[in-house]
């Protein structure tokens, strides 16, 4: 396909440059001909990228999307990942990229940590699976506060039981975090150490640390499940 609208291209280039100054109206359309067939061409690439990336990465997202599963074996209703980011490109950087480690879950947003424990107590009771959030959001919560509500010890008990086995990812753009020589950092890793946070991550996000930073936070909740019901 690609090579076919290339070849057009070419003639009808050069049939542009023949006709030049002889009749404007046909070097109009061969122009607009030009564009046309040039778009095809980046389409036709793109859908083939996207088709080699899944057939690259299709072994590696089903483990994935299996360990998960397994993770929740016994409440097989918990099909979603929710993702928690006040920034709108964040969230639909994180909706495209989750599915193709997780193909079998779909993605659901929130803007804030209230908006997230809203619909975490309502409309998707029982059935999350994944949480991927921010820390700095507006609204005065961070996600580390969205972490404590779900699943420290005086939390809401209807959504720490439901919250238990969920893994938690959080992520920031603020190095401090990931350095636990500083405050943040420190807080950020009692939160890791207590379970109420399963997996810090940096950003920028890249495919790898998504994908990475999600099968640690499914890897540790495994191992505390089996810690707990040995």
């Amino acid at each position: 396909m690609y090579s076919l609208c290339s070849c057009y291209a070419r003639l009808s280039s050069r049939a542009v440059r023949f006709t030049s100054g002889q009749d404007c109206y046909f070097n109009r359309f061969l122009i607009f001909f030009n564009f046309v067939v040039d778009i095809m061409g980046v389409v036709w690439l793109n859908v083939s990228l996207n088709k080699l990336i899944k057939i690259i990465m299709s072994e590696e997202d089903k483990a994935l999307s299996k360990s998960l599963s397994e993770l929740h074996s016994k409440d097989p209703e918990r099909n979603v990942v929710l993702c928690v980011d006040d920034e709108p490109m964040m969230r639909k950087l994180l909706s495209r990229m989750i599915p193709r480690f997780l193909p079998d879950f779909k993605v659901e947003e929130a803007d804030c940590p209230d908006n997230a424990i809203e619909q975490i107590s309502g409309e998707l009771a029982g059935r999350i699976a994944l949480i991927f959030s921010d820390v700095q959001m507006p609204g005065g919560k961070t996600g580390m506060d969205f972490a404590l509500a779900l699943r420290e010890e005086n939390a809401d008990p209807d959504l720490r039981k439901d919250m238990e086995n969920v893994p938690f990812v959080i992520s920031s753009g603020d190095a401090d975090y990931a350095d636990p020589g500083c405050i943040d950092g420190k807080v950020m890793q009692d939160l890791i150490d207590e379970g109420i946070v399963d997996v810090f991550v940096a950003k920028p996000l890249f495919p790898e640390d998504i994908q990475k930073s999600i099968k640690t936070a499914i890897d540790r909740v495994k191992a505390r499940v089996a810690e707990r019901d040995q």
